[in-house]
């Protein structure tokens, strides 16, 4: 039975140049080993320095070694500035967009190296597809600390505006919203209305009659005539106050609203 191979007795074999085995007989280790661990040991060697993957040049540099005419070069010219048209287009829409012939285009295939031009296609969208994925990594490596500074910065905006609550008004507010036998009325501004929708639809999925209040500013007060004594009226803005909003809410509180107003906070109110 051969005994097992050790790194002491596989060095002296192995040439450090070529990776084939020394031939000289007396590196062998006392106690002559089969021909089948020779055998081994030599197949395993060469299989080594055969596995290195041969260098593929790119189109540009294939490009730069050629010299070409200048029909072939037609195409070369769109390969260059238009790499997607030859990646994901056929011969005959390539002859077309470099205004040449489709046996030119095989034939400028073959003269940079390629089997044919589907073999052309083939690393013009490994190309591409690398570039691609650069680029993408480039992107996100650059966005990263930009999305983190807007991330940081909208986290401090909802902090201050918590902060900034009237707790005893919020509680007022929740107290009322979450009475089911009032009616109510949501009056955004027109910088608002997309919240204002959003939370007139959460109040309909948790079965809570809600009227969204937008439209031309007599369309709004026509609405509100139908507020009556018990009613919530919630307005929706910001500091910058539209002449039209302040009216309407106005109009909200001494008609036949709730009777009373709650402010929630600096960027917000609810009546």
């Amino acid at each position: 039975m051969p005994r097992p191979l050790s790194l002491a007795a596989i060095a002296p074999r192995a040439s450090s140049d070529n990776g084939t085995l020394a031939s000289n007989s007396s590196t062998r280790s006392t106690g002559a080993e089969p021909p089948c661990i020779d055998w081994f040991m030599r197949c395993n060697i060469q299989d080594m320095t055969s596995a290195r993957v041969p260098h593929v040049p790119s189109i540009s540099s294939r490009l730069a070694q050629s010299s070409l005419t200048p029909a072939l070069r037609q195409v070369a010219e769109l390969l260059l500035v238009d790499p997607e048209a030859v990646a994901f287009g056929t011969v005959a829409s390539v002859a077309e967009r470099a205004g040449t012939s489709t046996p030119t285009v095989v034939r400028t295939a073959t003269a940079l190296g390629y089997d044919g031009f589907a073999h052309l296609r083939e690393a013009a969208r490994a190309e591409l597809s690398m570039r691609l994925s650069t680029d993408a990594v480039r992107v996100r490596s650059a966005a990263r600390p930009r999305t983190s500074m807007r991330c940081g910065a909208e986290c401090s905006n909802v902090t201050a505006t918590l902060d900034g609550l009237d707790r005893v008004a919020l509680g007022r507010a929740i107290h009322l919203l979450d009475n089911a036998e009032r009616q109510l009325w949501v009056l955004p501004s027109t910088q608002t209305e997309g919240v204002a929708e959003r939370l007139v639809d959460q109040f309909h999925l948790l079965g809570r009659r809600a009227v969204l209040l937008v439209g031309s500013e007599f369309r709004i007060s026509t609405s509100l005539a139908a507020v009556r004594r018990g009613d919530v009226v919630m307005t929706i803005d910001i500091p910058r106050h539209e002449p039209a909003m302040l009216r309407m809410q106005a109009l909200a509180v001494q008609g036949r609203g709730a009777g009373g107003g709650h402010r929630l906070g600096p960027h917000g109110a609810g009546h």
